[in-house]
């Protein structure tokens, strides 16, 4: 599709738009039509429009080009748009918030165009198409030559999943980077907030799931990616930054390890945590011990390779007889009870998520040091 005598993005951005809201570009359907016109032709296969123009439902997808470069689908397509746009009141927020993600999404358009035709580098921009994404990792898995990872916000798993289970079916050790891993998501809100994904993933057979609490957790996850051959294997990550614990080690190849030990032989109880929360649980373990509660800290990034375990390391890790015991995460308690038991308790998630900062989140949520040496006690 050949590009019309049309302004770059940068061009368009420096004669047309600065940074102050330009209210009288919408006054004219010249002004809409031409910054229109350079967003399609130059981002002819970016899915723009939804998030350009909140005014419009229309996508690239629909365009269909003929073989003289006709398009009576964009004829249609500018007249709908210059409507659209031209019937917003400029003096209300809306008009500026169409204004001002018209800006901003040009601005990153064009950083994006400059690597359009250029397939030099190791990644591949997949775009707001997560089950493609999974099933084109899989497909350069089975070609081989090379070791693929995929990644994506970790509720926007739910898109990937089938993909995912035909990674296990197949045994592709394909890798599933999956970021924003809780509520620690944040102002997003309940939408991008994952609650119940770590439990899907968890229960799918042949798929390790790694939830790590550390940079040195998380090496030891990427290891385990790329060394295991029959295995696929999801990094869950979370948002916001982490502390390195002390304790934290190698062992997460285990996938369960004592990173907090008690001083007896078996502890008075036992916190068992993964990801954000292992911060949580080691000073909850610190303030109980001031209490005179022997406590020991289990970091579990991986339950599925946990599992795999001999019986006298998981006995020696979580011991039969030490009954109190608390899982600590910020997502879905299923999954926890073969560790809990009977007499344990949670600290866990048992709704949606909110849209606010992540530190008012889990303190409304209950997912707090305090919170966790409660449940402690209350055993």
């Amino acid at each position: 599709l050949a590009t019309p005598a049309l302004t770059s993005c940068s061009d368009f951005l420096d004669e047309n738009l600065t940074t102050e809201r330009n209210t009288d570009f919408f006054d004219t359907n010249e002004g809409v039509q031409s910054l229109a016109t350079a967003i399609y032709y130059n981002l002819r296969f970016h899915h723009s429009f939804e998030w350009a123009f909140s005014t419009t439902n229309y996508g690239t997808d629909e365009f269909i080009v003929g073989n003289d470069g006709s398009n009576a689908m964009w004829d249609s397509y500018i007249a709908n748009l210059s409507s659209d746009i031209a019937t917003v009141n400029i003096n209300t927020t809306h008009a500026y918030d169409v204004w001002d993600n018209m800006y901003s999404g040009i601005s990153s358009a064009n950083l994006l165009l400059e690597k359009l035709e250029n397939y030099s580098g190791s990644n591949m921009h997949f775009g707001v198409r997560e089950i493609a994404m999974a099933a084109i990792g899989n497909g350069m898995m089975l070609h081989g030559g090379l070791r693929s990872f995929v990644s994506t916000f970790f509720v926007f798993s739910d898109y990937v999943k089938p993909m995912a289970r035909l990674s296990a079916l197949m045994k592709l050790p394909l890798t599933y980077v999956l970021t924003h891993d809780s509520i620690g998501v944040g102002e997003d809100g309940p939408t991008h907030e994952p609650i119940e994904q770590l439990a899907m993933f968890r229960s799918m057979p042949g798929f390790a799931v790694y939830r790590p609490c550390d940079a040195t957790e998380t090496a030891a996850a990427w290891y385990y990616a790329l060394t295991n051959q029959d295995t696929p294997t999801a990094l869950v990550l979370s948002r916001q930054n982490l502390p390195q614990i002390d304790g934290s080690s190698k062992e997460a190849l285990k996938g369960g390890y004592v990173i907090a030990d008690s001083t007896k032989e078996i502890p008075d109880a036992i916190i068992i945590a993964s990801g954000s929360e292992v911060s949580l649980a080691v000073e909850a373990k610190e303030i109980l011990e001031k209490e005179g509660t022997d406590v020991r800290v289990v970091s579990m990034p991986c339950m599925d390779i946990f599992e795999q375990q001999s019986e006298e390391y998981k006995e020696a890790v979580l011991p039969k007889s030490c009954r109190k015991r608390v899982a600590v995460e910020a997502l879905s308690d299923f999954g926890w009870g073969r560790y809990v038991g009977l007499d344990g308790a949670y600290v866990t998630m048992h709704s949606f998520g909110a849209s606010a900062p992540a530190d008012k989140l889990f303190k409304k949520f209950g997912i707090t040091t305090e919170n966790v040496v409660k449940a402690v006690r209350s055993l």
